[in-house]
């Protein structure tokens, strides 16, 4: 299932018509069963009572890049170690592994994904809707799972690839006492428009609709012989429930023959029901979540006694699958190794009309020759954010904006960008019909010529839904996907050291004479910085001379904290400071970004090595102080527990005491798309958003180590970068870790092919 909010309200619509369906072929009632599978040990009949545990995910569409913080590491380590308290665990999928996830996939063309769900040892899965994304080959592949029994009830393949499709009508799996049915079906495909239709995914793929009908069948043929029937479904919850209410159990109907539904496809989050006694459970989408579902089986009388669930976030877990995190790491440098790289620079946040205005629509026409670009803002995620937030602009990020949804399936995304001709006439009427898309072309179009048109897909290829019956689109050709064409527009800026939203040019590209490094590496002179012009001080207004008296300048070795990793060097150590005490950073750089009408620095960078003793360690300890008169708190903090984290609000990674930490801080204040992204030995840690302007720093000074209220500590540091411009996640990864000499990474460099 795709993201975006109109999908919801289909699945009423689908509930309501479930009972009257069944368009594709006629009615199948052969059922082809799989081999019994067996899971954990035998059943023991002297005992009373067995535990039986689904863990359940769905809808994980391809979220397994190194951008999604390991989820589908976390949610297979939690799986084992629920199986290893109770062997009598089932790992689940519903379905919608592919599509709008990880980079790696469209590149790959689904290999990767095929092999990330196959790593993930699954017990028994169903195919949902995106699946059928790549076409026939790659969904046959998919199929034969080498460990999970795979589900398509309501699905026959008519082709004759020697692969073979191995989904299955039905299965049954011994699960120590309880022998477990399940069967399987996925909902109707989209099309172009983001609507369903009665068709075939693919052509060598015939599909019932009749999902009540089919349910019923398999229910009659195989209920007797299993204890529990489980439905593992990419239907959407309101279908779910609508079968549930109509396939009565042979022997009660007052209850379903449906014992419990593992759901997918809704994309609502968590969700939970109960209809004649029948649990449905929706897990979270995006690898998000999973839902735990335990059951008590009485094995004497043969009948559940009882159950629960529980509902798990990804965020929350902490243990890894360690060798499976390195798998998926290991392919995706393979398949996509410039995923997490820069592929270019927004000087500027953006709404998504902003955006598609000033970079989508450029970019279009750059790349496709094109004389007019006329697109859709909403076709973007963004539609579900406020803006695209200044700075570095990943491959995985571009992609994140303009999700590939394959549909129809085996054809370009729904925002990819195709050409046509059309008179100038024509293009005028087009433009005005609609006024909130973005249009960038001539003004005054050529009325008797034709003119090379950019569009998303839909609009493409159904111009009389979109605008007048009566006009003509010539020579409609789809081109490519939107991403791939920011991704080379953005290559080609970076190239020529220019932003990708406007034309000014790269602060790494030109003479950097805005940035300052200390490394108190001169014991008569402390403060001298290695290169720069700003300058560093003590911060003493009542002039009580504390500074000199309290801070110190001597090696690593003398204080007796650890060396860098590269040996012994000279830091500082500073006092808890008081209000009117700290150090002061005073520099010479233009103003800029978003408040340079004000007068103000509105784009910044600030880097540290520093070390905490355990003595300081449960403490707040404030970094930075933008307020002028310290009359606030400071705008940078290490969070007041032992190993907390850093940053405002929202704390970010892990800081321990006893050893050394490059910590950085990456500044784009703004009054509306304002971004702080925080950085741990080269490493994203988190960022925050809608930063303004208490973030901007005034009167060319900044504070240091210093807070309103007395929220700080002692510390020692071995150097300190100010930058007067926002340093890149490039560039911090070149910096690492800490070291004995801090210095500027150099320009950035054209990006490889």
């Amino acid at each position: 299932m795709m993201s975006r909010p109109l999908h919801i309200a289909r699945y009423w619509y689908i509930a309501l018509v479930v009972m009257a369906l069944g368009w594709v072929v006629p009615a199948q009632a052969d059922i082809t069963t799989a081999t019994t599978r067996h899971i954990g040990p035998e059943c023991n009949p002297g005992s009373a009572l067995q535990k039986l545990s689904f863990i359940h995910v769905s809808d994980m569409h391809a979220h397994y890049g190194n951008s999604f913080s390991d989820r589908f590491p976390k949610i297979r380590r939690y799986y084992q170690s629920v199986l290893s308290e109770n062997p009598y665990t089932l790992f689940t999928d519903a379905g919608d592994d592919h599509e709008t996830g990880s980079i790696a996939e469209i590149l790959s063309k689904g290999n990767t994904t095929r092999m990330a769900t196959f790593d993930m040892g699954y017990d028994v899965r169903t195919i949902g809707n995106h699946d059928f994304a790549w076409g026939e080959a790659e969904l046959l592949l998919f199929s034969r799972d080498p460990k999970a029994i795979v589900l398509a009830s309501n699905t026959r393949y008519l082709g004759h690839n020697p692969i073979g499709f191995g989904g299955v009508d039905y299965a049954e799996v011994q699960v120590g006492c309880v022998r477990v049915g399940f069967f399987g079906m996925v909902t109707k495909p989209f099309n172009e428009l983001d609507l369903q239709y009665s068709g075939r995914y693919l052509p060598s793929f015939a599909h019932r609709w009749d999902w009540v009908a089919r349910a019923k069948e398999i229910i009659a043929a195989k209920r007797s012989g299993v204890d529990i029937m489980v439905m593992l479904s990419h239907l959407g919850i309101g279908t779910d429930e609508a079968v549930v209410n109509h396939t009565p159990h042979p022997d009660d109907p007052l209850r379903s023959g449906i014992d419990l539904v593992l759901g997918g496809h809704t994309h609502w989050g968590f969700d939970y029901r109960e209809i004649k006694g029948t649990p449905i459970i929706q897990p979270e989408f995006y690898a998000d979540g999973l839902t735990r579902f335990d059951l008590v089986w009485d094995v004497a009388a043969r009948k559940i006694l009882s159950y629960s669930h529980q509902n798990i976030y990804t965020a929350e877990l902490v243990d890894v699958d360690l060798n499976l995190k390195k798998t998926l790491a290991a392919r995706e440098a393979r398949v996509a190794p410039r995923a997490e790289h820069e592929s270019g620079f927004l000087e500027f946040g953006h709404d998504r009309v902003d955006f598609t205005k000033q970079v989508t629509a450029k970019a279009g026409k750059w790349l496709l020759n094109a004389d007019a670009a006329l697109l859709d803002p909403n076709l973007t995620v963004m539609a579900w954010n406020r803006f695209i937030y200044p700075g570095g602009i990943t491959q995985q990020a571009l992609l994140d904006f303009y999700m590939v949804e394959k549909q129809r399936s085996n054809t370009p995304g729904t925002t990819s960008l195709y050409t046509a001709q059309v008179n100038g006439k024509d293009l005028i009427l087009m433009k005005e019909q609609h006024p909130e898309w973005v249009y960038d072309g001539p003004q005054e179009p050529d009325e008797n010529g034709l003119h090379t048109v950019i569009l998303h897909k839909a609009a493409a290829l159904h111009p009389a839904i979109f605008f007048d019956p009566g006009l003509r689109l010539l020579n409609v050709r789809p081109r490519t996907e939107t991403w791939r064409v920011l991704d080379q527009y953005a290559k080609q800026r970076t190239d020529n050291c220019l932003y990708l939203d406007t034309d000014n040019r790269l602060p790494s590209c030109e003479p950097d004479s805005p940035t300052t490094v200390w490394n108190f590496d001169e014991p008569g002179n402390p403060f001298l910085a290695d290169q720069g012009t700003a300058a560093l001080g003590y911060r003493d207004p009542l002039q009580t001379g504390w500074g000199s008296r309290l801070t110190k300048f001597k090696t690593t070795t003398e204080f007796k904290v650890p060396a860098l990793r590269d040996g012994a060097s000279g830091i500082m150590s500073y006092p808890a400071t008081i209000p009117s005490q700290g150090y002061v950073i005073t520099h010479a750089v233009p103003p800029n970004g978003a408040y340079q009408e004000n007068g103000y620095l509105s784009n910044y960078t600030i880097i540290m090595d520093v070390f905490w003793r355990t003595s300081s360690a449960a403490y707040w300890r404030a970094l930075l102080q933008t307020s002028p008169g310290n009359g606030d708190d400071a705008d940078w903090y290490v969070q007041n527990i032992a190993g907390g984290g850093m940053g405002l609000g929202n704390y970010f990674g892990s800081i321990k005491p006893g050893r050394w930490y490059r910590i950085a801080m990456v500044v784009h204040a703004a009054p509306r798309g304002g971004i702080i992204r925080y950085y741990i030995d080269g490493h994203l840690v988190g960022q925050n958003l809608e930063s303004g302007e208490r973030f901007a720093i005034k009167n060319n000074q900044v504070f240091l180590f210093t807070d309103n209220d007395y929220e700080t500590r002692p510390g020692y540091v071995n150097a300190v970068l100010f930058s007067g411009h926002a340093m890149t996640s490039s560039q911090l990864a070149e910096l690492g870790g800490p070291s004995k000499r801090l210095a500027m990474p150099g320009a950035v460099q054209s990006l490889p092919q």
